[in-house]
């Protein structure tokens, strides 16, 4: 898998590390950027689920529940607007807000021409971009550790000269240093170095500046009404809400500054042995208890439907097919993955599909192919319930819904 990003001329301030383009071409380092962002996106939306079904139920205001404004409160559109960065969120609506920017980037990257990109990275990831692995784990102190980390400004935590004015204390930055040291001598890794990019607002300052470069001199490709200054807008948007709302949160858990935590990582947010365990059965690393690993299967299903559902909603330009896939992430990935925490200590696996998530030749035959996957859960969701294995709030009817969307599903342009 390649994660280097050096080969190219774009020039870079120090603390955004190796960042580059590995191509001269403008556009088309834009849109590798967009596409590493992407996934980087996705691989910590599903990081910060795994790691909130992880938290005991005494903890239940970090670990936030679902509501009917769940995937707006945060939003700029939604109910609250801009008053959302006032108020200390929860990890779920962390983990939503992450969702939402993937979604933009996706619809740049859509509009700009490219395809949509809606693969994670494979985890544990590791790459010359993070001092330390990316992991599903549970929500402990080494994982908010990396959550800062990853969502810090380019500057706070470092200790670089050109770092000192928007600097956090050093009693803060060496404790977060020490954590992150700690755990890796423990696990027996490599030495990480801490003084290389490894934040996501890096990126997105790199993505800007060729974004800009693009604007200057945009190929013929490329529409020239394109809206290149409401695009900026919302690339600052994702990197903000990052560097702001979504650092505070982290912080304020890791030092117990908030949600009454006390900063008593004695005690343990975090269920004890919830580690990640793949669905898939045979391996060495599946889950044990049978029951679970059904339901796990069941949960990816669900997951992938959800993504073959994005890819789709993206390409057509669809957002009743994006709010399809939002029912299912509530009716049916939700309850399970709180189902399997609750009762079998297990976390949703998030596996990787043995084919791409772009199903078809054509639209029309993703909608077909999708459909079948869709028949295959529902089939597979019908074996469980016969055994009385699905969680009782697990929605039945989903799969019926999930089917009528994709046969009234067609191009439309919004």
């Amino acid at each position: 898998m390649r994660m280097k990003l050096r080969n190219g001329p774009l020039e870079t301030n120090p603390l955004e590390g190796g960042i580059r383009s590995d191509y001269h071409d403008t556009y088309l380092g834009l849109i590798q950027l967009l596409v590493e962002a992407a996934s980087l996106e996705h691989s910590l939306m599903i990081s910060y689920l795994f790691s909130l079904f992880s938290i005991k139920s005494e903890f239940s205001n970090i670990a936030g529940d679902l509501s009917s404004l769940s995937f707006l409160q945060n939003s700029p559109q939604g109910p609250d607007g801009k008053k959302s960065l006032n108020r200390p969120p929860s990890l779920l609506e962390i983990a939503i807000e992450e969702m939402q920017h993937l979604s933009i980037i996706n619809k740049l990257l859509v509009s700009l021409g490219a395809s949509p990109h809606v693969v994670p990275h494979f985890f544990p990831l590791s790459s010359d971009l993070y001092p330390f692995n990316i992991e599903l784990r549970p929500f402990d102190r080494y994982s908010t550790a990396t959550f800062l980390w990853l969502e810090a400004s380019s500057g706070s935590l470092s200790l670089h000269p050109e770092a000192r004015i928007e600097r956090e204390s050093e009693p803060l930055i060496h404790d977060i240093r020490e954590t992150l040291w700690q755990n890796c001598k423990r696990s027996g890794g490599p030495q990480i170095n801490l003084e290389i990019a490894s934040h996501i607002g890096s990126i997105y300052k790199v993505i800007l500046l060729q974004f800009r470069k693009l604007s200057d001199s945009p190929p013929p490709i490329i529409s020239p009404d394109f809206p290149w200054g409401e695009w900026e807008q919302k690339l600052r948007w994702i990197m903000g809400q990052g560097e702001i709302n979504h650092y505070r949160f982290f912080r304020d858990v890791f030092t117990g500054a908030a949600f009454n935590f006390e900063g008593d990582w004695k005690i343990g947010m975090a269920r004890e042995n919830f580690y990640w365990k793949s669905a898939y059965p045979g391996r060495k690393d599946s889950i044990k208890n049978e029951d679970a690993r059904q339901l796990s299967w069941l949960s990816n299903l669900h997951y992938w439907i959800i993504l073959c559902i994005l890819d789709l909603a993206y390409r057509e330009k669809d957002h009743r097919l994006k709010y399809t896939g939002i029912d299912h992430m509530t009716t049916s990935l939700w309850r399970l993955g709180i189902h399997l925490a609750d009762i079998y200590n297990v976390g949703l696996p998030f596996d990787s599909m043995s084919t791409r998530y772009s199903l078809g030749k054509d639209p029309r035959m993703s909608r077909e192919i999708l459909k079948c996957l869709v028949y295959e859960a529902e089939n597979f969701a019908h074996q469980l319930d016969a055994f009385n294995i699905l969680p009782p709030d697990y929605s039945r009817t989903q799969f019926r819904q999930t089917i009528s969307s994709l046969e009234a599903a067609k191009h439309i342009d919004l």
